[in-house]
């Protein structure tokens, strides 16, 4: 704020320099503009059906083909894209919703996470949406516990197969697990 001492500032701005600058992609080719059309579904179980329609039990992969709507990609970048969601279509669209899109060219789907949505003229949504993978595999997991325990294994999303260079793997799961 206004009244930090000076020295303070410099020890923000230079930390913020040193973890933040190196993450963000170059301005340049930060975004493209684009007008193509994304197939969409939200939610975990509807994502899940999607990304394995083997895996789905009929009901719930056919709850989630009716549940895909159509948005219109207005930009484009490595790391997302920006939407636009047609009148009537993103009332229940929030920030943190798990949502899958995929072009018609490109017919993998892509898994991300809602980061932004703006309500605009005509109740059209304006709605950023953050990738979290362009390669989900599914997968099943169960605790340590619960493989003792002769529990069911749970249907669960592995964003990459390859680990981070800290060695973790990321897993979308249900909420309650």
């Amino acid at each position: 704020g206004p009244a930090a001492e000076p020295n303070v500032i410099v020890r923000v701005l230079r930390h913020l320099w040193t973890h933040w600058a190196k993450e963000l992609p170059p301005r340049a080719a930060a975004r493209r503009k684009s007008d193509e059309s994304l197939d969409s579904v939200r939610g975990f179980d509807n994502v899940l059906s999607m990304v394995a329609p083997e895996d789905s039990v009929g009901a719930n992969l056919v709850n989630a083909m009716l549940l895909t709507t159509s948005w219109i990609a207005e930009d484009v970048s490595p790391g997302g894209c920006g939407v636009v969601v047609p009148q009537g279509k993103g009332e229940r669209l929030r920030v943190g919703l798990l949502v899958a899109v995929r072009t018609a060219q490109d017919p993998a789907w892509r898994v991300g996470i809602i980061r932004r949505v703006r309500e605009h003229n005509y109740r059209q949504h304006h709605v950023g949406i953050q990738n979290l993978t362009r390669s989900p595999l599914p997968m099943r997991m169960r605790t340590l516990t619960g493989a003792r325990q002769e529990r069911k294994q749970e249907r669960a999303i592995l964003l990459s197969d390859q680990p981070t260079p800290s060695g973790y793997l990321h897993v979308l799961a249900r909420r309650d697990l």
